[in-house]
C-alpha cells in the first residue's frame, strides 16, 4: 500500500469535521498548507499503521489547537490508512491534547 499523494485534510471540531488544509505525502516527507498555516515533517508506513511527525507554523488567523494559541509547535499523527482514506488522532508534542484528524485523496502524485 501507498500513502503518496495529495490529500484533503480534515478536523472534528465542536460543531463537525472541518476541512483544514491539503496535504502531500511523497516518499516519507509529510507537508499540508493552508491560507493560515503550513506543517512540514516526516511520515512512515508500516502495513496500515500510518506515523507522521511535523512542526506547524501558524501565519494567519491563530485560533486554539490543543489548547494552545502558539504560532509554532509539533505535532504527531497516528493513524490508519485504508485505501483513499486515513483516520487517526493528532496530538501535541506534550501528548496532552488530541484531535480526530481524516484525510481523503485527491490525487495521486505525478
Amino acid at each position: 500500500m501507498s500513502v503518496d499523494g495529495v490529500w484533503k485534510v480534515e478536523m472534528l471540531g465542536p460543531y463537525g469535521w472541518e476541512r483544514v488544509s491539503t496535504g502531500f505525502l511523497d516518499s516519507g516527507r509529510y507537508r499540508t498548507a493552508s491560507k493560515d498555516h503550513f506543517a512540514q515533517g516526516t511520515y512512515r508506513l508500516d502495513g496500515d499503521h500510518l506515523s507522521i511527525e511535523a512542526d506547524m507554523t501558524v501565519h494567519g488567523e491563530v485560533r486554539a489547537l490543543f489548547g494552545r494559541r502558539d504560532t509554532h509547535f509539533r505535532l504527531k499523527i497516528e493513524a490508519v490508512a485504508d485505501g483513499d482514506k486515513i483516520t487517526g488522532k493528532a496530538e501535541d508534542q506534550e501528548g496532552q491534547f488530541s484531535i480526530h484528524v481524516r484525510y481523503y485523496r485527491l490525487a495521486s502524485l505525478a
